[in-house]
């Protein structure tokens, strides 16, 4: 129900889900935050959506690579290449493993950064970890060049 209200915008409604949740002592899972983050993130509420990272420690559980990408490609998005990079670095010091979204969407925030060496880097480190970029980062790389 949650996502269904997160995906049609309504972030409130999400969130009187969660409260409730929270009221009645169940304890909210990584996929409870990961929608909540995504809807702020989609409302442009960067803010609350750091906040429920903070939160989801608070509940002793391990943010997963999604929760990262997500908060990643929203602070991209608001041109915050900064609070990428800081994610980036919390997520690894985290031990946890980038999936090949992830690696596309700091790729993204390094091509508006104009750092394509960075970026071919980058897809070089993926094949050396055994994760395969697929289309969409070869889309975004091609894009970049294009403009360059």
């Amino acid at each position: 129900m949650m996502d269904g209200y997160v995906k049609i915008g309504s972030i409130a409604q999400a969130m009187r889900l969660y409260k409730q949740i929270i009221e009645k002592r169940i304890n909210p899972s990584i996929v409870t935050f990961n929608n909540l983050i995504y809807g702020f993130c989609k409302t442009g509420k960067l803010v609350e959506a750091h906040k429920m990272l903070d939160t989801i420690k608070l509940f002793g559980l391990l943010p997963s690579p999604f929760t990262y990408t997500t908060l990643m490609d929203a602070n991209i998005e608001r041109g915050n290449i900064h609070g990428m990079l800081e994610l980036l670095q919390e997520m690894e010091a985290n031990a946890i493993e980038p999936t090949h979204v992830s690696y596309t969407v700091v790729i993204k925030g390094l091509i508006k950064l104009g750092k394509l060496q960075e970026a071919v880097h980058l897809v070089e480190e993926m094949y050396a970890k055994g994760i395969t970029p697929d289309q969409i980062t070869y889309n975004t790389l091609i894009k970049c060049f294009c403009k360059a």
